[in-house]
């Protein structure tokens, strides 16, 4: 009896100290992602698994947005030919294109794609520069298949990053409390 008290005593304290770190690391792992992210230029030359980009999409479409409209398209592409056709791409293996009605809708969709993807050890960078070669690009265009009324807004790189730069300063004097 005292073996089977004993035993569950020790199990019980294993529960506690598991559930206790599961707790714990819950509590910080946003904003560690919010602090740890980088934009990433360099990137290794191996490709990202579908799954994690299936992951990283699927972090997208739950984010925030007005009215629950849901006004955006994700397309991704990991063909090398169409990657490499797009000016001021860095290496990635995949691109994850965001169109939406709403551009403030789509960045709250590009930051949990960008967040959910470092959690992953993925790397990602935000782009806009290629945006006008693509809308002038009719191949490109066609192959995205974007729903009428649907306008690019950006574009996310994503890769296995080959760079850890380090945080940029901030200016902190511009948050201001109220009295």
């Amino acid at each position: 009896m005292k073996k089977l008290t004993f035993a569950l005593i020790i199990a019980c304290t294993l529960i506690s100290c598991v559930s206790q770190a599961q707790t714990e690391k819950k509590e910080n792992t946003v904003t560690e992602a919010i602090m740890g992210r980088r934009s990433i230029r360099k990137y290794q030359d191996k490709a990202v698994e579908k799954e994690k980009l299936q992951q990283i999409a699927e972090a997208g479409i739950n984010a925030p947005n007005a009215m629950n409209a849901q006004g955006w398209a994700v397309r991704i592409a990991q063909n090398k030919e169409l990657i490499s056709g797009i000016r001021g791409t860095h290496g990635g293996t995949a691109l994850i294109f965001v169109a939406g009605r709403n551009a403030v809708d789509c960045g709250l969709m590009g930051q949990n794609m960008m967040l959910t993807a470092y959690d992953l050890g993925l790397g990602t960078v935000i782009m806009t520069g290629p945006l006008g070669g693509i809308k002038g690009n009719a191949d490109i265009m066609k192959k995205l298949e974007l729903p009428e009324g649907m306008e690019l807004q950006f574009v996310i790189e994503v890769g296995y990053p080959d760079e850890q730069p380090d945080a940029k300063p901030r200016k902190m004097d511009v948050i201001k409390f109220l009295e």
